[in-house]
């Protein structure tokens, strides 16, 4: 849904559109994609760690980024990239 810097610690925070009565809870790690568009592959963009959770909302702090990847706003989260 979003993304933000959250104040002196500088980490970045993304807040997602399910929480925990999609089965997530605090602590959780998800992977961060832009997925698949026409002929453009999906791209992997960074981890995160859920730090707070209530029933239909979440936010993770960045823990992994990628090199060419800016997490932003309709990017999609899974618990098993590549798997």
């Amino acid at each position: 849904l979003e993304t933000k810097r959250a104040g002196r610690s500088g980490s970045d925070l993304v807040e997602l559109s399910i929480g925990s009565d999609d089965g997530l809870a605090e602590g959780h790690k998800l992977s961060v994609y832009r997925p698949a568009l026409g002929d453009r592959a999906a791209k992997f963009l960074g981890d995160i760690k859920l730090v707070y959770v209530t029933p239909d909302r979440s936010v993770g702090a960045v823990v992994l980024r990628a090199k060419n990847g800016v997490i932003g706003k309709g990017d999609n989260v899974t618990s098993n990239l590549g798997q």
